[in-house]
């Protein structure tokens, strides 16, 4: 296998000769051609953004260079790989430099570029008030809130979007407008490359009118980069229209489109969106059997780490996503990556989250100003040393390597330091920590044994003969994460804890090779069995030699597959507790009676236990057909944008979404009849008016 570094620095010095050398080592044939080709695709080192003549000539150079290697050694090898993803860098700068000339020829870009700085700052505030406008007009005319997906709110197009969308797309319009400003005026600074704003002078309602220009093509900056990234980690083209190939609909002008299929692998999707769901679960279970929403201190006073203390029930429930997302307490774990507890690091964005919730009161803004030195003496409050209180602030600071402002909410500038509240009001740490760390190249530890163990104590506790298997044979190790016997069937599971993507191309990518990796590991443990069944026999006595050894890859994470691949399930840890959970998967339904009364209602959808009690086979089915999975994908949708470039050029892109579900939808992704299921909540809607009325009439 090439070495990555060896590569990395290729790329970064934009010279062949070491890779040559390194290269010389290997057999040229065409999984070397493929592997560099792979590389390529996805070395972000060799996109110039801006243009850089003497960068892009070097870059070329290096490129051609290990291909006439190739070709020399080996001249019948297929290039078109390698071909395609040298082109696609090609795509990649094109489309980054065409939304640069654009910006130039606006008049936005004629103001000095401190005004153009707040003048872009101004306008988010602005449209953070108009979105919260449409909210309340939205909201006046339902005369009610409006659960799953909220009020209606549209874009300037006439498209419902949902407010937290709307909110991403403001920051993310921010975000691609500062780092363009960034980039041209040279305001990166420090180790960490941190963005640092000039004094930021008043504007005016024209700068602030004509800010929109760099706006749109922030936005398109974004999504452009989102485009190719994708492109090139999940292996799909960017296919390039002509002005003889324009979809119908194409803008007058318009010479060139470039478009990209969804590509990807829908289950990372639903994988993420299954995380967010598990999340609204366990905070709903949370405020329902506890007293959690008492017991927030504040930041006022001294408040002590967790789990002595917390400075709010959003803590407790951030701290409890994330250590289901890792697999293990971070209340009790002393582990310091990035150099922080993590217990520190959602304590850090917590306090930051009630200072903004505090400053802005009834106004919401979407941007705040704070001192550097209240915000490290608020961190000391909350428990953190000085030098602590600095790692935080240096790894939340927003910068050239910053992915979002939700991992990097402060802006620093040579005075006060911009915090965006926008990022903050309801973060999500089980998805925000792990990338923060990511960014600073920090991986985060996951503890399989921690897992391990959890699986194991769940069986035992179904009365089940649970165990871990290490065995030893012609000096090979054979180590079984958990081996259950159960009826006619011996479960194998191996249990990984490895991160979600959060829906970033880059970790999609290497959580699929981890996937493929796992699946390997299995299928020698698969051989291991079968070459040496005496393994089970000397655990469990001669009677399992007659059971149908069932072998499953369990992640830790929200990550199912249906059927499996290669022989081998994939199936997830909440899907398996709530296998066990109950037999049924329900709907919850209010039924309103008069006054405002709710009677609350869980109906039954889908059976999935056999009998009373659940058995081997019931859970060969959900390992085959996860009732999680098919209820995400039911909601799946592809969708497309359109968005400029410049002028003569535009994109498409294809993405998942999921659209909203109701009962109907609910009981048709499990296969029942969504009419059956909403037929029965009106009879029992019937019966509670008709209770209701015979009550009355009683008491007359």
């Amino acid at each position: 296998m090439i070495s990555q570094d060896i590569f990395a620095k290729a790329a970064k010095a934009k010279n062949a000769a070491k890779l040559l050398t390194h290269l010389a080592a290997f057999p040229v044939n065409q999984e070397l051609a493929d592997e560099l080709a792979t590389l390529v695709r996805h070395c972000s080192a060799l996109i110039h953004s801006r243009p850089n003549p003497a960068g892009q000539a070097a870059r070329d150079k290096l490129l051609a260079d290990v291909r006439d290697f190739l070709e020399r050694a080996a001249p019948a090898l297929s290039f078109e790989p390698y071909d395609k993803a040298a082109a696609l860098l090609q795509i990649a700068e094109d489309g980054h430099h065409r939304i640069l000339a654009a910006l130039q020829r606006t008049a936005f870009s004629k103001e000095p570029a401190p005004s153009r700085a707040a003048a872009v700052i101004a306008r988010a505030e602005a449209n953070r008030i108009a979105l919260a406008a449409d909210l309340d007009a939205a909201l006046k005319a339902a005369g009610h809130l409006i659960l799953p997906g909220g009020p209606e709110v549209k874009d300037a197009d006439g498209n419902r979007v949902d407010a937290d969308s709307f909110l991403g797309m403001l920051l993310e319009a921010l975000r691609g407008t500062l780092l363009m400003e960034g980039y041209a005026n040279k305001w990166f600074s420090g180790d960490r490359q941190w963005l640092t704003l000039p004094s930021l002078p008043a504007v005016s309602d024209r700068e602030i009118y004509l800010a929109e220009q760099a706006e749109f093509l922030a936005m398109a900056w974004a999504r452009w980069e989102r485009l190719h990234e994708k492109a090139r980690y999940f292996g799909v083209e960017i296919n390039t229209l002509g002005s003889d190939q324009l979809p119908d609909g194409a803008p007058e002008g318009v010479k060139r489109v470039y478009e990209r299929a969804a590509g990807g692998m829908v289950a990372d999707f639903i994988a993420n969106e299954r995380a967010i769901d598990r999340e609204g679960k366990s905070a709903a279970d949370l405020f329902g059997t506890t007293n959690i929403g008492r017991i927030g201190k504040g930041i006022d006073n001294p408040v002590q780490l967790p789990p002595t203390e917390w400075i709010s029930e959003q803590e407790a429930l951030n701290s409890l996503s994330l250590s289901e997302a890792v697999g293990y307490n971070i209340a009790e774990d002393l582990e310091r990556p990035g150099g922080l507890r993590l217990v520190q690091w959602v304590r850090g964005y917590m306090a930051l989250a009630a200072w903004v919730s505090k400053q802005r009161g009834d106004q919401q803004k979407l941007i705040l100003e704070i001192d550097p030195a209240e915000a490290r003496v608020l961190l000391q409050r909350m428990s953190f040393t000085q030098d602590e209180a600095d790692i935080f602030l240096d790894a939340v600071s927003f910068g050239a390597g910053s992915r979002d402002f939700f991992d990097a909410p402060i802006v620093r500038t040579r005075g006060n330091w911009l915090v965006i509240g926008g990022a903050l009001f309801a973060p999500r740490m089980a998805k925000i920590v792990p990338s923060t760390l990511a960014s600073m190249d920090v991986q985060l530890l996951r503890k399989g044994s921690a897992f391990e163990s959890r699986v194991v104590d769940l069986f035992k506790l179904r009365g089940l003969d649970a165990r871990r298997v290490k065995v030893k044979r012609d000096g090979a190790e054979y180590d079984y994460d958990v081996v259950v016997p159960w009826g006619d069937y011996l479960f194998h599971f191996e249990c990984k804890n490895h991160g979600l993507s959060g829906n970033d191309p880059k970790r999609a990518y290497h959580f699929l090779q981890e996937v493929g990796s796992s699946i390997r590991q299995i299928q020698r443990l698969r051989d291991g069995l079968v070459t040496w069944p005496d393994i089970l026999t000397i655990e469990f006595g001669p009677q399992v030699t007659t059971k149908t050894v069932v072998h499953c890859l369990l992640h830790n994470e929200t990550f199912s597959f249906p059927e499996g691949i290669d022989g081998v399930y994939i199936y997830d840890w909440s899907a398996l507790t709530r296998f066990f959970e109950a037999a049924w998967f329900r709907v919850v339904h209010d039924h309103r009676g008069p006054q405002n009364t709710v009677f609350r209602n869980r109906v039954g959808v889908k059976r999935i236990w056999s009998g009373e009690e659940p058995t081997p086979t019931d859970l060969l089915e959900e390992l085959t057909n996860p009732s999680q999975y098919r209820i995400v994908l039911h909601h799946v949708r592809e969708d497309k944008i359109a968005f400029e470039l410049d002028a003569e050029t535009f994109a498409i892109e294809s993405f998942y979404s999921r659209a909203p579900g109701d009962t109907a939808s609910y009981a048709e992704a499990l296969g029942v009849s969504g009419k059956e299921i909403e037929e029965q909540l009106e009879r029992v809607d019937e019966q509670i008016k008709a209770a209701i009325a015979h009550a009355k009439a009683s008491e007359k």
